[in-house]
């Protein structure tokens, strides 16, 4: 018996509210509806940044980055597979890699450009919209939360899981607006994906593994 389960009901929900924010989200990207309050954040943010605070932020924009993030699913991929945990392997390499398509495919067909370099921490040269790192966030810790959860049944742990899973998410995000190298409308996108995503994969996962 899988003794954590989130609600189909819910899951389908976040699917279909994110399906549709995303297209609307696209949508006004598209058509530089964002973009007066993108630049304003970006140049607040700029003004705020801290010389002690730009290594931290550094390490946690790494975390999220498609480099890192390989390394560690492929990580974790293996010791799921040595545990003969294949379920969850399937939900994390699904998940993984039906974020990164999403966010592969948007940047092409949007083709927004990054902040202009004055803005930026340093320099980035791929498309800006939707953010590979926002959505790898809440896709790659999502999934490990989820599989961390499931060895609890303590509802006060599964709580404060949920709880780091989110501040980490938040922080990444937010690494990408204080370096200056994405828009918030960039984060935004790479949130909606991710967790577009990571309900499709959960949904899947609790719909055709087998509990005992």
């Amino acid at each position: 018996m899988i003794p954590f389960e989130v609600s189909t009901k819910k899951l389908v929900r976040v699917v279909l509210v994110t399906g549709i924010l995303l297209a609307i989200l696209t949508l006004f990207v598209t058509n530089e509806a964002t973009q007066k309050l993108d630049l304003s954040i970006l140049l607040f943010l700029k003004g705020a940044r801290f010389p002690a605070f730009n290594e931290l932020f550094l390490i946690l924009t790494y975390l999220g980055s498609v480099g890192f993030v390989s390394i560690a699913t492929g990580c974790l991929g293996m010791v799921l597979f040595i545990k003969r945990k294949f379920d969850h392997l399937r939900l994390l390499l699904g998940a993984v890699a039906g974020s990164s398509l999403l966010v592969i495919l948007l940047k092409e067909i949007v083709g927004r450009l990054r902040p202009e370099q004055l803005l930026a921490f340093y320099s980035e040269t791929s498309f800006s919209f939707p953010s590979g790192h926002s959505s790898a966030s809440v896709v790659f810790y999502g999934v490990m939360a989820y599989i961390l959860a499931q060895q609890f049944t303590d509802k006060k742990r599964r709580a404060n899981i949920l709880v780091g899973w989110i501040f980490f998410m938040a922080m990444i995000g937010f690494s990408r607006m204080y370096l200056g190298v994405h828009y918030a409308s960039d984060v935004l996108g790479g949130y909606v994906i991710g967790f577009f995503s990571l309900s499709i994969a959960i949904l899947l996962f609790e719909k055709y593994t087998v509990t005992k």
